[in-house]
Order: structure tokens, then sequence, then C-alpha cells
């Protein structure tokens, strides 16, 4: 019988510890590889050398039984809580109790491996650690809503605490009952420091302000101070005010360069300090067209110059007094562009029913 050797060969015997002694030691296209087969079989024959009996493989399903009586004996010597062993072994909560009640007959090696390697005198500590743990209160969680709403995450606040997003999360939807002693020290002390501050996430913010208040905004009891509320309503509101005429700004300017100076969107996008996909926006928005020029620029074409001509005395009107709210200027302007693409719709319309009812007179003008 002829012995193949060569890897490329299509009878060659892939996924066998045989296949590696004949030549695959780079990529096997079995799964497991040739070298994992000889790895396996290497070891088992080591185990049957010593004497012991081989485990099975990590994906293998065993008895539950072993483990069980492992969980069973652990919680009665330590008083540990299926939470605490779940922690302790890397094994989820509901696994542990579907073991114990008998609902899973058969589980993999590797889980039972985790579960069975729980020291009694570890999981005591971690016992023992717990108990010096501090109930959290309605307190903390007003502490870390309140930092969203002043538009501080819970991934930063995680990262400034020491402590796992996901915790945080779970002490902000009360669904955490203790934490160690210096991880509420770490909150209370966070809170202190950014107290008056705010964030960078304005959607965070945003979106926690709808149910929770700024930290200025409680005692020391977590109690309500309802002056310290309408302040703040108020100064968010001249906020917003401003904010939208910053926004009306922007695009009156946005107009003025694109219309007096043939600016591009990401050159007037680095002359305000804006994006470039809404300086777009606002030109679409009034209507401006482009064509491209013989130099790669794009310029106004014709309907666009006529649109422009038409909307550029009232952009001038803040150009040349830009001390002025911008606000009613843009306002005007929405109001005219309206006017002015209904007055554009209305002519299409009119000379499509020219062209319907006389067709010969649409062609005879196409052809002039």
């Amino acid at each position: 019988m002829q012995v193949i050797r060569d890897p490329a060969h299509p009878d060659f015997p892939h996924g066998t510890r045989i296949g590696r002694i004949r030549g695959c030691d780079g990529e096997c296209p079995k799964t497991p590889s040739c070298s994992a087969a000889y790895l396996r079989s290497r070891r088992r024959t080591e185990y049957r050398r010593a004497g012991i009996p081989v485990p099975p493989e990590p994906h293998t399903l065993v008895p539950t039984e072993r483990a069980a009586r492992h969980i069973e004996h652990v919680r009665e010597v330590t008083g540990a809580t299926y939470r605490l062993l779940a922690e302790a072994c890397g094994v989820d909560e509901s696994t542990l109790r579907r073991i114990t009640s008998g609902r899973f007959s058969s589980i993999a090696f590797s889980i039972s491996q985790q579960i069975t390697a729980m020291n009694v005198l570890e999981v005591n500590q971690r016992v023992r650690d717990r108990s010096k743990h501090v109930k959290i209160t309605a307190k903390h969680i007003q502490l870390i809503r309140s930092m969203q709403a002043q538009n501080w995450s819970l991934r930063w606040q995680a990262e400034q605490i020491g402590v796992g997003s996901e915790w945080i999360g779970k002490i902000a939807r009360g669904q955490a009952r203790y934490a160690a002693p210096e991880v509420i020290a770490r909150i209370h002390s966070l809170a202190r420091e950014v107290i008056g501050r705010y964030g960078p996430d304005d959607r965070v913010g945003a979106a926690a302000r709808k149910t929770w208040h700024p930290l200025a905004h409680y005692d020391e009891d977590g109690n309500l101070d309802l002056e310290g509320i309408a302040g703040e309503e108020e100064l968010e509101a001249v906020s917003k005010a401003a904010g939208r005429s910053k926004a009306a700004r922007n695009r009156l300017l946005t107009l003025h360069l694109t219309i007096c100076f043939r600016m591009s969107c990401p050159e007037i996008a680095k002359e305000l300090g804006i994006r470039s996909d809404q300086a777009q926006r606002w030109r679409a928005e009034v209507g401006l067209s482009f064509e491209q020029a013989f130099d790669g620029r794009y310029v106004l074409d014709e309907d666009g110059r006529r649109r422009a001509k038409e909307i550029l005395p009232l952009i001038r009107k803040y150009v040349e007094h830009p001390l002025t709210d911008p606000r009613p200027v843009g306002t005007e302007l929405t109001k005219l562009v309206k006017k002015l693409d209904k007055a554009a719709k209305k002519a299409a319309e009119e000379a499509a029913r020219r062209a319907e009812s006389d067709p010969t007179a649409e062609s005879e003008q196409q052809a002039a």
C-alpha cells in the first residue's frame, strides 16, 4: 500500500496524528488539525503510562452529579450564596442553580472543572469580605444618576471609580444590593469633584434630565431643592436660545461664503468650526445647485445662480449688521425659500400642462 506523504494529495489523512507525522505541520484544512490531533494523542499516551484515567476533552459532556455535590458542599461549609459562588468559579448563577436542582443531566467538562476547582478557603474569604460590604441606598443611585444629568456617562464614572461599567449600571438601575466600602467612598468623592461641572456627553445628560436633576439640586439627604431647579431651568432655556442663535448665524454665514466667495463645504467647515455635511445640508435646503467647473471645483449652475440672486439681499441684511439677532433673518429666509420653491413648482406644473395640451409647440421650443 502506497504511503501518501504529500499534504496536497486528496487522500492525505488530514485531521489525524498520522497526518502530523507524515508532514502536515502548517495550516491543516480540517478541524481539529493534524497538530492538535497529534498533541491530543501524546497527552493520552502520557496519562496511560502514568496510570491516570484520561480526562475527557473540554467540550465533552459529563454527568452533573460531581459538580452538584461540590456546589452543595461548598455552600454548606461556607454559607455562600449562588451569586458569590458564580463570581468565584466564573460560571453563570442560573447555571449553578440548574445543576443543583437537577434540571441539567450533563454539562461540558470545562464547566465541571471550573466548578470543582472552587476552593473552600477562597470562597470563605469572599464571604468574610462580602460581610463588610455596605448596603446600596437610594442616595447612591441618586448620585450616579445626577452625574449622568451633568453629562457624565456611566462608562466615564466607572473608569474614575475603578469598577466595570456593567457594575455601575447595576447600581444605577437598583439591581445591586451591596458594594465594597471603598467603592461607595469613591462614588461620594467623585460626586463632590464634579458638582457644578458638566461633561462632554450631551446626549446622556439630556436623557437623564428627563427624570433626574444635577447634583446641586439635592441636599445632603437627597431631597430636591425646588428653587435651584427653577433657576437651572431658566439657565437651560437661555443656553438653548444661545445655541439656536449660533446655528442661525452659521447658516447665514455658510450661504454668504458660498455665494460671495465660492468656498467649498470643507473650507466653510474649517472657517466656521462646523461639520462639512452640515454646511452641505444648509446649502441644499435653500435650493442652491452646483456644477463642476473646468478646474474640478463645484460652482453654482444657472438655477443656483438664479436662486442665489433672490436670497442674497436677505443674507446681506445680517452680514452688514452682525451684532443683530440672526434668528429673525433666518426665519425670513426660510419663508422666502418656501415661497420660491412653491413658485418654481407651480411654474413646472404649468409647463407640463402646456406640453400635454400642445406637444408641437413644446418640441419647437426645445428645437429653438
